[in-house]
């Protein structure tokens, strides 16, 4: 899976300008390895000459105009070969029709939002980037805590909005019932890989909260050695719910009645919400010490989420 961007919003939201400045580096440096087939200027200009109409103009600056010339140059090179990709006005809303098609010759064509007669379709294979989805990645404190109950171990995450997690399914429905079974069943702990139901767990769902327990005495002894480990915990009601956020939950040892466990959000594919979509076949080499910084103020991918990165945060 590749993290370009995951890299491309720390470059741009990180609060740390030396750091955003290292990664826009990486990233150049990155792109420029590849065969290119057109330099940064040539696709700018392209992108500039595309203005759109008088009742849709065509708007790009700033880092939108910044994250569509790179995805351009990196989608164009010999690698990725791609034919075209589809770059939406930022000041226009919707992402299945219109927008800029700039294709890998540098010529591009503008199709209207609004289109009087049959629509344009796209692949949605195709690369894009949709500005008005770009995601504030202001990382949102989450907490969870270890208790006891009389069926054993019990951790409850509070202040949980469900829809801002995804948790919706493919019909755009929330079912209660399914999310809870759907949680029991995809939800794992890592590195064992060991699901909910498999360790006697189950989970329910109150107010803004969502409760973890051990069903019986027996199953807390089993669990227990999952705290010693401290192991991951990773939520997630798995893949029929699109875009979802998972939470990922560093266990730790019941030394007391009340354990505040290290809590975190993680995305689960790289498109953050729809406002990217690209498959590149790699990404800009960071190393762990940059993904720790990276994740202490942005939700990482949920394959950042692993004990060693955990235990820095």
């Amino acid at each position: 899976m590749s993290y370009f961007s995951t890299i491309l919003i720390a470059a741009l939201q990180h609060p740390d300008k030396s750091f955003r400045e290292h990664l826009v580096k990486k990233i150049d440096l990155w792109i420029n390895s590849k065969n290119l087939k057109h330099d940064k200027q040539s696709i700018e200009n392209s992108i500039n000459q595309c203005k759109g109409t008088l009742i849709e103009p065509f708007i790009l600056g700033g880092i939108h105009l910044y994250s569509s010339i790179l995805l351009s140059m990196l989608a164009f090179t010999k690698e990725e070969n791609q034919k075209v990709v589809r770059l939406i006005s930022q000041d226009a809303y919707g992402a299945d029709s219109g927008g800029c098609l700039l294709k890998d010759d540098l010529t591009c064509t503008f199709h209207e939002n609004f289109y009087k007669g049959e629509k344009p379709t796209y692949n949605k294979s195709d690369w894009s980037l949709c500005p008005w989805r770009y995601p504030k990645m202001q990382k949102k404190k989450i907490t969870s805590n270890l208790t006891f109950s009389e069926h054993g171990y019990k951790i409850k995450i509070n202040k949980l909005n469900f829809d801002l997690l995804n948790w919706i399914n493919e019909d755009k429905n929330y079912l209660e019932h399914h999310l809870v079974e759907n949680l029991e069943l995809n939800s794992v702990i890592i590195p064992e890989d060991n699901n909910l139901v498999s360790l006697g767990c189950r989970i329910r769902i109150e107010k803004n909260a969502l409760v973890i327990e051990t069903r019986s005495t027996d199953e807390m002894v089993k669990m227990s050695v999952y705290f010693m480990r401290e192991s991951i915990l990773i939520l997630d009601p798995g893949r029929d719910y699109l875009n979802r956020t998972v939470i990922a939950i560093k266990l730790l040892p019941a030394i007391s009645e009340n354990v505040e466990l290290l809590t975190t959000l993680a995305f689960s594919g790289n498109d953050y919400g729809g406002w990217i979509n690209y498959d590149c076949k790699d990404s800009p080499r960071i190393d762990d010490s940059e993904k720790i910084e990276i994740m202490k103020f942005i939700n990482p991918p949920l394959e950042w989420i692993e004990p060693k990165l955990m235990s820095h945060l």
